[in-house]
């Protein structure tokens, strides 16, 4: 566990999301691994790339980060921005470069390229624009903030941006990375050796439920349940055929 320079260790809970800090599914199969979805693992995504950006100077010296950081806020506040299913292949994107070789709105020189209507890297849903068209195209999809929603940035910047010692594990932009693959191992191992345990424990009960039927079939009282007419006048235990 990584510790801050006052000795307090960072917040994180096993088995909860390292954001919110809800319990995640006990299932080892359960994506995103660490967090209990999308929008908790981009909004720490957010978080650790403000840090970053505003600890080495760029987030004061390049207004294209913080256009960057106001866009992932945005997509924030909307519910999330699912980074892994937008994410274009190196070979995709040479494709679309070499198809349009121009921004397709105004000509201009292709710098950035743009998802049309959906997420996915399918080539007919991409496009190549110029950074002032990417960014207009942006605009239009993106409304001011309410009270409520600016509150809430307000207080991620206060509580999660701001300090020097990361609050929570995940917004260590130094640490996080090496930190989340040792613990997604350490969870993966902790739950399927669970599993095993439990579907060892079903099989024992299946097997004791059966050997308890097999009992109730086998009972050595079951003739105190027969009539007469059963022994056909040839007596209990008599079961050959008479002479």
């Amino acid at each position: 566990m990584t510790m801050t320079p006052a000795g307090i260790a960072p917040l994180f809970e096993p088995d909860h999301c390292a954001n919110c800090f809800e319990p995640l599914p006990a299932d080892y199969r359960h994506r995103p691994w660490l967090f209990c979805n999308v929008l908790c693992r981009e909004t720490a995504n957010t978080i650790r790339y403000w840090r970053k950006t505003a600890r080495d100077g760029r987030f004061d010296a390049d207004p294209e980060v913080r256009y960057a950081i106001g866009i992932r806020l945005a997509h924030m506040l909307r519910g999330g921005y699912d980074s892994d299913v937008r994410r274009i292949p190196t070979d995709v994107r040479v494709l679309v470069i070499e198809r349009d070789k121009a921004c397709v709105r105004c000509g201009g020189p292709g710098e950035e390229i743009d998802h049309i209507d959906e997420d996915g890297g399918d080539p007919g849903n991409l496009q190549l624009l110029c950074k002032t068209c990417h960014h207009a195209k942006t605009a239009e999809y993106l409304a001011p903030a309410s009270q409520d929603q600016s509150d809430l940035i307000f207080v991620l910047l206060i509580a999660r941006v701001v300090p020097t010692a990361p609050a929570q594990l995940c917004d260590d932009e130094i640490e996080w990375v090496a930190a989340e693959r040792t613990l997604r191992g350490e969870r993966i191992v902790r739950l399927r050796s669970a599993a095993v345990r439990d579907q060892a424990a079903a099989s024992e009960a299946a097997a004791a439920r059966k050997a308890a039927a097999l009992a109730l079939d086998f009972d050595d009282d079951d003739d105190e349940d027969r009539d007469e007419d059963y022994y056909a006048g040839y007596g209990q235990n008599t079961h050959y055929a008479a002479g």
